[in-house]
């Protein structure tokens, strides 16, 4: 009798576990796809639109429920981007050189437009702001590479915004 039971309850955990491992490779074949266009660059910062193009791939990578797609047919977003200004603001000047900036905010301003195939569905621009102490150390691909991330982010969340309307 406790084999049999052992037997069935064996029989209904594969079972289960089948249809689970079905459900979500379901879930994992039906991402919305994504097409990013090729970015604009209007900035000072020539390298600017791979690094934010490398790091909307990863934030999309890494965060779950989409995929990028090469062909903007099978996309179910089409992303277009245009950098239109990258912005250093002084925060704070060095004691003893005045014309030496110590720190500064970087500020990334971006045009961002989504569509569902043919249909635009948000356009507006958006603004991420870093600021950083540049006085001893200024790594400027740093600074791009934690703007263009942030930025990034940013945009991914918007996307999420848009499948919960």
């Amino acid at each position: 009798m406790a084999k049999l039971l052992m037997k069935r309850l064996i029989q209904l955990s594969s079972l289960l576990s089948f249809f689970t491992s079905c459900y979500l490779n379901q879930n994992i074949y039906n991402k919305n796809k994504i097409y990013l266009k090729k970015i604009e660059n209007f900035s000072n910062q020539p390298t600017l639109n791979f690094i934010l193009e490398e790091k909307f791939k990863e934030a999309i990578l890494k965060y779950p429920g989409y995929s990028i797609t090469n062909y903007e047919d099978s996309a179910d977003y089409i992303i277009e981007l245009k950098i239109l200004d990258l912005e250093r603001i002084p925060l704070s000047y060095s004691k003893e050189n005045p014309d030496e900036i110590s720190s500064a905010k970087f500020q990334l301003k971006l045009k961002v437009n989504i569509r569902e195939k043919d249909k635009p569905i948000f356009e507006k621009d958006l603004f991420e702001t870093f600021s950083t102490s540049i006085y001893k150390n200024y790594r400027e691909e740093e600074i791009l590479n934690k703007v263009a991330e942030q930025m990034a982010k940013k945009i991914y969340f918007e996307i999420l915004k848009l499948n919960k309307k």
